[in-house]
């Protein structure tokens, strides 16, 4: 009898503890969302690169396409390294814009859930 009543203690206490993604009105927690959000976009991200794997790679066994003939420099291949060269250029003014309108942008695209 004992046993029984310890078990059924432990087993609530296990049941209280442990995480939800609702609160008390059924509704789902933000926390739940940011995670959700993450999760979905490093999916997305990860396909892409599993994807296109063989294009973005730079490292190359082929001495005509590496940038030296020499050195560690002939493990790059030139035509991939000009590639991401462009991306992070890219990106540069992106970021800059973001930093200055970060504010903005969150004001005018979070969703208020109701």
């Amino acid at each position: 009898m004992q046993y029984k009543i310890q078990n059924r203690i432990c087993k609530a206490r296990c049941f209280a503890t442990r995480p939800s993604i609702k609160n008390r009105r059924n509704e789902v927690l933000p926390e739940f969302w940011n995670m959700f959000e993450v999760v979905i976009q490093f999916g997305a991200i990860l396909v892409v690169v599993l994807l296109y794997f063989k294009q973005i790679w730079p490292i190359t066994k082929k001495k005509e396409n590496a940038i030296k003939e020499t050195g560690v420099l002939s493990l790059f291949n030139k035509d991939i390294m000009i590639l991401w060269a462009k991306i992070l250029v890219a990106c540069v003014p992106v970021a800059i814009i973001g930093i200055f309108l970060m504010r903005c942008l969150k004001n005018t695209f979070i969703i208020q859930f109701v």
